[in-house]
Formats: C-alpha cells, structure tokens, sequence
C-alpha cells in the first residue's frame, strides 16, 4: 500500500483501528519529548542554586511531616530570594534581560 492509494471507508476504519495503539503511543511520545525539552529549556534558564534547591525540595519534602516542610521551605526560601543569584535573576526581569549566568552556559 502506498500512501497515493485510496480506500473504501471501511477498510480505513479497519486499518486505523488496527493502528490504533500504534499510532497512539508515538503521538504521545511526541508530545512527552516536545514538553520535555521545552521543559528543560527552561530549567536551563534558571539560577544554578536554584536548581539545586528545587532538587533538594522535590527529593526531601514528601518525606517530611507536614509541620517541619513548611519551615524548612520558609527557611529555604528566605535564604534564597535574598541571595545574589536571586538579585540578578530580579534585576534581569525587570531590566528585561536574560541574567548573567544564561550567558555563561
């Protein structure tokens, strides 16, 4: 079969439904590859601390009770927004810029 030949609406039907797993599972790993790299295009933008800090949170926050994640996440982001990074990324944004450390990778 190639694609230049037609067929009778039940045959197609039948085909498409033949392939219907097949062709399901590669869109879908199509969008999941598109999201991902569009994704990691903009984890790379971020502030290296930052990424690392947002490692660290999704590795041990699940883990901890309730009460003793909210302080450790208030500690965390208190540290970080008055970090140097945090400044240039804030200074970045409002002068409309990509921050320093985007050059550098």
């Amino acid at each position: 079969m190639t694609t230049t030949e037609t067929y009778p609406w039940a045959t197609a039907a039948a085909l498409a439904e033949q392939f219907e797993g097949v062709l399901l599972g590669y869109l879908c790993t199509q969008i999941l590859y598109a999201a991902a790299t569009l994704g990691l295009a903009d984890l790379l933008t971020g502030g290296l601390e930052a990424l690392a800090a947002a490692k660290r949170l999704v590795r041990d926050v699940p883990a901890m009770p309730s009460d003793d994640a909210f302080r450790a996440i208030a500690a965390l982001s208190a540290r970080l927004f008055a970090s140097e990074e945090a400044l240039e990324g804030m200074t970045a944004f409002t002068e409309q810029r990509p921050p320093r450390w985007a050059s550098q990778r």
